[in-house]
């Protein structure tokens, strides 16, 4: 099942960690749900990694590229 969640695309990338442990649909809440595995306290920025993919991956998919990516090749 596929489905567009327009302000997923708005949590900020940090490479190799994310602060989520799964982002699911709720048919309950009939809502779209974001939950950690720790406890996220005010203030703190809630961060999502979008995978170990090259620059031009981040690109054409998220519209950013990350200075230094260790993940970009030649």
């Amino acid at each position: 099942c596929f489905a567009m969640v327009p302000m997923a695309d708005m949590l900020n990338h940090e490479a190799g960690v994310s602060s989520l442990d799964d982002f699911e649909f709720s048919s309950d809440a009939d809502a779209f749900l974001l939950k950690s595995r720790d406890d996220v306290g005010a203030g703190r920025e809630v961060t999502i990694s979008y995978g170990a993919v090259d620059n031009r991956h981040l690109l054409q998919y998220y519209g950013f590229a990350l200075p230094n990516n260790p993940d970009d090749f030649v």
